[in-house]
């Protein structure tokens, strides 16, 4: 049976902390997550360079957290952080 992933858009963040205050937020106020949290995850793909105009991509998507965390606090809010 395939793997089916969808990718809803692609966002640029300067930092991860960016990145769990924009994701944080548009779970608390989209209806759209509120309906399916479990569906929901934000992942750390790679790196912008701005400088040259490029993506580095990681050698595999990193979890920081799902939608679910956000909708029920009581879900381990353990995330796999990231360093650079």
């Amino acid at each position: 049976m395939p793997l089916f992933r969808l990718i809803c858009r692609l966002c640029f963040f300067r930092s991860e902390a960016e990145a769990v205050r924009a994701f944080t937020e548009g779970v608390k106020h989209n209806e759209g997550f509120k309906v399916s949290p479990a569906d929901y995850s934000l992942h750390h793909l790679g790196f912008f360079d701005d400088g040259r105009g490029s993506f580095d991509p990681l050698v595999a998507p990193v979890l920081i957290m799902t939608a679910l965390q956000v909708a029920s606090p009581s879900v381990s809010s353990d995330r796999i952080v990231t360093g650079k």
